[in-house]
């Protein structure tokens, strides 16, 4: 009979494999595989995981029992291996292709000198000329960075995205799937 955890290896890996194809694409549609609103769709990937095997141990396995504790396991067994694979796969894929390091400092850039006005509010200085400079000097100091740091940055936010993300998704599939 399948354990828990091969349940889970097999689900992540058909789930890391959905992933790869969907950060390929926007690759290919975008020339930037970070561009904000399709990149968020990628947590769809890791929902249905989780729900593919829960149902698999459930009905298919366990004869209909889970229980939440099960569930929490099976779920974040398969969200850990997918996000090991994945985060795996975007190393190789951005060392491979550094310029895609470039295009995403850029586009964080843009996004973050296109919030200006937002930023600037939010600051706790008076006077506007030190806002205006404040701004500046902190736009200069992220076209400093090297890609290197930035890198670490994608890959560090990917890692901590899943894993809130996963934490949250196995706690509800877990809770939803017990009987």
């Amino acid at each position: 009979m399948p354990s828990i955890i091969s349940i889970a290896l097999r689900t992540s890996i058909i789930a890391a494999g959905s992933y790869i194809l969907y950060f390929l694409s926007l690759y290919w549609i975008y020339q930037n595989p970070f561009v904000a609103t399709p990149k968020s769709l990628d947590f769809f990937i890791y929902v249905l995981a989780m729900v593919v095997a829960s149902y698999v141990f459930r009905f298919r396995i366990n004869q209909g029992r889970y229980s939440f504790w099960q569930g929490m396991a099976l779920c974040s067994l398969t969200a850990l291996k997918t996000l090991l694979i994945t985060l795996v796969f975007m190393a190789c894929f951005l060392t491979s292709l550094p310029k895609i390091v470039e295009i995403y400092k850029n586009y964080q850039i843009k996004a973050f000198l296109a919030g200006k006005a937002v930023y600037l509010q939010a600051m706790k200085i008076e006077d506007t000329k030190q806002k205006e400079q404040t701004f500046a000097n902190i736009v200069k100091d992220l076209e400093k960075l090297d890609n290197s740091t930035w890198f670490r940055h994608i890959l560090q936010k990917e890692l901590f995205e899943k894993l809130l993300l996963s934490a949250f998704l196995a706690f509800v599939v877990s809770a939803l799937f017990r009987n």
